[in-house]
């Protein structure tokens, strides 16, 4: 006996079904219940499934679809943030709670992703710090605080920062940041403002006084 026929026979008798009709977005298809509670279906999983509108499902198979569609649509958001850049792990379980995704959901695919190297806290980590120091410089106390409200751990912020940030780097970067700060700011108030990017009194003190720190 067809699987839909079968579960249309179950539910009825049970009086425990749902009920799937065309309202959804791009072609998804909504499971709507006797309570009036409802999810939608993505189209993918609704080809997959055999499913049309109109079909009665049981309970226990609509449970089954919601799964595996929140689930795929969880890949899917996970897909399309890495698309646009590299993320931490922290930032990707971030993106997922804002869509209201249940960890018990994401929490065995961010595992899954790790594994594949396709989400890395260490590459993320490198990539960052190379990048701020070449794009937005800053001293070693902010790069530190940044990579932490990233979820990096310490062990990785420390190894990281040990083998791409050093006094060359770090003075480098001040140079710049002070030429930058000074084309509006002098005095005290060039000195509070390099002093928040980060950068340590001594090399913000040789910088203002015209020394070489290094």
């Amino acid at each position: 006996m067809d699987r839909r026929v079968h579960e249309s026979s179950s539910s009825s008798q049970n009086d425990s079904f749902q009920i799937l009709s065309k309202k959804g977005p791009r072609g998804t298809l909504v499971v709507a219940s006797p309570d009036g509670a409802s999810f939608f279906i993505p189209k993918a999983i609704a080809l997959q499934e055999g499913l049309s509108s109109g079909d009665n499902i049981s309970e226990s198979r609509a449970g089954e679809l919601k799964n595996r569609s929140e689930q795929y649509l969880c890949k899917q958001k996970i897909y399309d943030s890495l698309s646009r850049r590299d993320h931490s792990r922290q930032e990707i379980e971030q993106k997922l709670r804002l869509k209201k995704f249940r960890p018990e959901v994401y929490e065995d695919l961010l595992n899954l992703f790790e594994e594949e190297k396709l989400i890395d806290d260490r590459r993320f980590a490198e990539n960052f710090i190379q990048s701020r120091l070449r794009n937005h410089p800053e001293g070693a106390t902010m790069l530190r605080q940044r990579l932490s409200l990233k979820g990096i751990s310490r062990e990785i912020v420390r190894d990281v920062m040990a083998e791409y940030v050093d006094d060359v780097s770090l003075w480098d970067a001040c140079c710049r940041v002070g030429e930058k700060l000074s084309r509006t700011k002098d005095g005290d108030k060039l000195r509070d403002a390099m002093l928040r990017k980060g950068f340590s009194w001594g090399m913000v003190k040789a910088y203002l006084r015209g020394d070489e720190y290094l």
